[in-house]
């Protein structure tokens, strides 16, 4: 970025995303006072912020990610009074998120993610009473979460932290969040039944965590649920029949848990589902016939878990299926000869480790163009398959 750039003096967009620029941020730059727009984002820019970016008075939105700056994010960024937009995610920082950020009265989105920040986060967040995205995920933040957040968060990223063990009673006050992540913390404890108070969610991701103990119930009154991960954590229950209720979920995941008891038969109002993972797991039970209805559903992972029963043939109804995995439990009975309508899709079918009869020769040799990874027991006749167990 040439120094020339300062003579500009009435610019107030300056737009540079993109465009494969190195080198430091000339001081010139900050002589344009007029600003009200500044993206240098996805470039490689080195260096860092200077001290005087706090003359940009005029700013309402800053975008820095995806580049290669460091150093710490200077105080003087808190002069900037009417920013709205702070995007500084991507990029190595260092040091601590200043206390200054409590003066961004108009902030709506602030991304910081990704960065080397460590330290607490400022309890001056909660001054910042038009905040709707806080993004902080893949840092080095520690300690206690602020006692107090804006009401106004819809969208709250925390995720590869480690924050506080106790998952903060503040979160299930943010009655407007849509989006709340913390997978991969040290959040630890059960799921308390307040989250069934957070009505506007539609994203719940808590994966590769220490939640604990049962599921409650009240996860049912997330009618707007899109995307549900539980995967990797402690959590020892039963699958409550409430999620039933989620009819908009596209994922569910449970995967990796010591989750028992049946699959609810209400699981088949979940037509919307493209995955669902609920492998390595203590499930019991028949895979119901209901999940036939899910016919949009890509992914289905059942594995490693102790079902009985036969295969229902209505999962055949499931044409957009890439990738099946039954391997690992009770399961008897033939394999559906149905499945054969799975021939425009499927792509991975595991059936190994179950007490299955009877041969797949008919059922997939030659019927299913896209079959690249098959495996089933080496008592069933199957000369197609990539290998039997």
């Amino acid at each position: 970025l040439p120094a020339e750039i300062g003579r500009l003096s009435k610019l107030n967009d300056l737009s540079l995303g993109t465009n494969e620029m190195t080198g430091q941020l000339p001081m010139q730059l900050y002589d344009l006072t007029m600003l009200t727009r500044m993206s240098v984002a996805n470039n490689q820019i080195t260096g860092s912020i200077d001290t005087a970016i706090g003359r940009l008075t005029r700013l309402r939105s800053i975008d820095f990610r995806y580049n290669l700056m460091h150093g710490q994010i200077p105080s003087e960024m808190g002069l900037l009074s009417q920013l709205e937009v702070v995007l500084l995610g991507r990029n190595p920082f260092s040091n601590q998120i200043p206390t200054e950020i409590g003066k961004w009265e108009l902030v709506k989105t602030i991304d910081l993610s990704d960065t080397n920040l460590s330290g607490p986060i400022p309890s001056e967040i909660q001054n910042l009473r038009l905040l709707e995205s806080f993004d902080i995920s893949g840092c080095r933040l520690e300690s206690k979460f602020p006692k107090s957040l804006p009401a106004s968060l819809k969208i709250l990223i925390l995720s590869d932290n480690d924050l506080e063990p106790t998952i903060p009673t503040e979160f299930f006050l943010l009655s407007n969040l849509e989006r709340l992540h913390f997978s991969n913390t040290t959040f630890r404890g059960q799921l308390p039944i307040e989250i069934g108070k957070l009505t506007s969610l539609t994203e719940l991701k808590l994966s590769n965590s220490h939640i604990e103990g049962p599921l409650p119930s009240e996860l049912g009154n997330l009618e707007l649920l899109q995307y549900l991960s539980l995967d990797n954590t402690m959590l020892s229950s039963t699958l409550p029949t409430e999620l039933g209720n989620l009819a908009s979920l596209v994922f569910l995941g449970f995967e990796n848990n010591t989750l028992y008891g049946s699959i609810p038969t209400e699981f088949e109002n979940l037509e919307e589902l493209f995955y669902l993972q609920l492998d390595q797991n203590r499930i019991t039970g028949p895979i119901p016939s209901g999940v036939g209805r899910m016919v949009k559903l890509r992914r289905l992972k059942l594995d490693n878990n102790l079902l009985t029963s036969t295969i229902p043939w209505q999962l055949s109804r499931l044409t957009n299926l890439f990738h099946v995995d039954m391997s690992n439990n009770l399961l008897t009975g033939t394999v559906p000869s149905s499945f054969s309508r799975w021939q425009d899709s499927i792509q991975d079918f595991y059936l190994y480790g179950n007490n299955l009869t009877g041969g797949l020769e008919n059922l997939f040799c030659g019927s299913l163009p896209f079959l690249q990874d098959f495996v089933s027991d080496c008592e069933l006749v199957c000369t197609c398959c990539s290998e039997c167990k």
